[in-house]
């Protein structure tokens, strides 16, 4: 499990080829400024162990801690089946200083992650931008299915702050559409097929242990390979498509590139929110990343 994450939501206003400034807002719509004045975030969300949204306070982030902000390029035709390349211009909200390599830690064997998902939850992306020759210039490339808007989660670690989520949303012009609910307890991706079960049944507020057993070629698999520190990353949005978690794997962690793990991966997960949960297993097999998804239902609290 992680630690509570801040989580801070921007405000941005997408063109094909622009620079975009990244403001902090609060629960409106993602392109809605708290005040176009003052670019410092209204609200700040606190987050618990499971990454889920604990509720809006002005005071939830420790002051000491650095800021990230952004402004972003972003290139390329969002639904043509090519890479769109996104860059990323990093600065300390505070100081306003360029946040290069130097200026976060390692955290999961990166210093930069972004996580992202289009609206109706099904395209899922998690990369891990690289820093230009440009101090605070960083970048990276995904190829979305769909044309689009698409929520991103920049995941940075401050050299001595806390790891924090910065939310934006890209290609906002893109197509709008509702979030696919379909449950799914099982995710076939080539020969790999998963299965999804938990100890209890999800209620928001009630801890539940749950558990992805993988089987390649129909034969329990334990040759799961190291990904970003574990053996496999569960990450969950819910239907908002605001609300995101990020938890590990239960039990050992690989300690070396030889280590193996599987063939059941578990976790424990506290939803905080009730209705429709999407769930992505990433792991690594054959040198190569599968992302795992399912959806499930999660009750209101009783």
């Amino acid at each position: 499990m992680i630690s509570p994450l801040p989580f801070r939501k921007l405000a941005l206003t997408f063109s094909i080829v622009a620079a975009l400034a990244l403001t902090a807002c609060s629960k409106p719509e993602p392109n809605t400024q708290a005040n176009a004045e003052d670019p410092l975030p209204a609200t700040q969300h606190a987050m618990d162990h499971d990454g889920m949204d604990m509720g809006e306070s002005p005071d939830a982030m420790d002051p000491n801690m650095p800021m990230a902000q952004a402004s972003v390029d972003v290139v390329g035709e969002f639904g043509s089946g090519k890479p769109v390349k996104v860059t990323l211009h990093i600065t300390d909200m505070m100081s306003g200083k360029v946040m290069g390599p130097e200026a976060f830690e390692i955290a999961h064997t990166q210093k930069v992650h972004v996580l992202g998902i289009d609206p109706s939850l099904t395209d899922y992306s998690h990369s891990h931008p690289v820093p230009t020759d440009k101090a605070g210039d960083w970048t990276f490339s995904f190829t979305p299915k769909f044309n689009r808007p698409y929520h991103l989660w920049l995941d940075v670690k401050a050299i001595g702050g806390k790891q924090e989520y910065v939310m934006f949303t890209i290609n906002e012009k893109g197509a709008a559409v509702p979030v696919e609910k379909l449950p799914a307890l099982t995710a076939v991706v080539g020969n790999i097929t998963a299965s999804l079960s938990f100890d209890a049944p999800l209620v928001v507020g009630a801890p539940a242990m749950g558990h992805v057993n993988i089987l390649r070629d129909g034969k329990p698999f334990a040759s799961l390979e190291p990904v970003m520190g574990a053996y496999g990353h569960i990450v969950g949005i819910s239907e908002d498509w605001e609300t995101i978690s990020h938890v590990h794997p239960m039990g050992t962690e690989p300690s070396k590139e030889n280590d193996r793990g599987g063939p059941m991966v578990d976790f424990h997960l506290e939803p905080k929110h009730a209705g429709f949960l999407k769930l992505f297993t990433q792991i690594q097999v054959d040198g190569k990343d599968v992302f795992l998804p399912f959806g499930v239902t999660v009750q209101p609290a009783k």
